[in-house]
């Protein structure tokens, strides 16, 4: 790989993975149906972890599952612009990256509602 497509690999993945941070506790609220909402629109302050008593969003209580589940997105994040970057343009790779991270955020919340034994994409 040639240094310039090295270089676009790595500014997509990373504009793609700041666009999946933004995107992440959307799909915690998608996959939990815990309230979450996006930054600058309340973040974790309307997840059902700010109230008493069951259910809890298992990414809000437990920050290492959260963080793993991050890890995840990131690794199909990586997949996304990797597979990308040889032959598209740098706005398409960071599509692709973006979309790769939010498709691993998904999946990471099945896998986690499903070992939890939590209704899987919020009961759907």
């Amino acid at each position: 790989m040639s240094d310039r497509r090295g270089g676009l690999l790595w500014a997509g993945w990373l504009l793609g993975l700041v666009l999946g941070g933004l995107s992440f506790l959307t799909f915690c609220d998608l996959s939990f149906d815990c309230g979450c909402v996006a930054p600058g629109m309340g973040d974790w302050q309307h997840c059902d972890i700010q109230t008493a008593g069951p259910p809890d969003c298992p990414w809000c209580e437990r920050p290492s599952i959260a963080a793993a589940a991050f890890v995840v997105a990131a690794l199909g994040a990586l997949l996304a612009t990797r597979i990308s970057v040889a032959r598209l343009p740098f706005i398409v790779v960071v599509a692709a990256s973006w979309a790769g991270f939010n498709l691993a955020t998904i999946l990471a919340g099945i896998v986690t509602a499903v070992v939890l034994g939590r209704p899987v994409l919020a009961g759907l």
